[in-house]
């Protein structure tokens, strides 16, 4: 069997005497290089003859831009890409990519991130967090809300006559938000009400 031999599956070829199904890297084709190894990729090439740039690598050996695997233009594998699981030359990363992300809660006073994008560049986010304005779940206070207040009960009786009163007092979120102390600023004493008009109750002053 002859050099110019057709065909490129193992299937239909002798490969007995050392002669390999005809084909080039380039052709479109999966063809087989030995009697047991195949071409990796092979996407062909324009109808002019020339590499379309989507789909071959710059060269054998250059690292795909974007992320969109390439192949070699010898055949023997995809040029490394944005995706593949490796963090790559001009690349920050490339494992457990988003395209957007938001960080796990904190009791901070701020909160922020990194997490890989899409295009595996490190990119910054932010998350909710102990100041952030607001009430997030496990809080009872946010420390960026200065509208808070606590009431001491000033209520008595003398066995026959029993009066009710409170004094609302300032109260400030702790640090965790899972706190809150009496500010010592007397908003209104002796009231028949424990809340206040415009501030939120946060209960009793501890």
């Amino acid at each position: 069997m002859g050099d110019n031999i057709s065909g490129t599956t193992k299937d239909n070829i002798n490969y007995t005497a050392q002669t390999y199904p005809c084909g080039f890297c380039g052709d479109g084709k999966l063809n087989y290089k030995t009697s047991s190894t195949t071409e990796t990729c092979d996407p062909g090439l324009n109808s002019d003859g020339s590499y379309d740039s989507n789909n071959w690598a710059e060269t054998s050996t250059t690292t795909s831009t974007g992320t969109t695997p390439k192949c070699k233009k010898d055949c023997s594998g995809y040029a490394p890409y944005c995706g593949d699981g490796n963090t790559d030359s001009g690349e920050d990363c490339d494992s457990d990519r988003k395209s957007s992300y938001t960080c796990s809660y904190s009791s901070e006073d701020s909160n922020s991130c990194t997490y890989c994008n899409m295009s595996c560049k490190t990119t910054n986010a932010t998350g909710p967090h102990c100041k952030d304005g607001v009430v997030n779940n496990g809080e009872i206070c946010d420390r960026k809300i200065s509208t808070y207040s606590c009431y001491v009960d000033t209520s008595w009786t003398d066995g026959n006559d029993t009066a009710y009163g409170y004094d609302i007092y300032q109260a400030t979120c702790n640090s965790g938000c899972k706190a809150y102390s009496k500010s010592g600023t007397l908003l209104k004493d002796d009231t028949t009400d424990s809340t206040l008009s415009g501030y939120t109750s946060l209960g009793k002053c501890p």
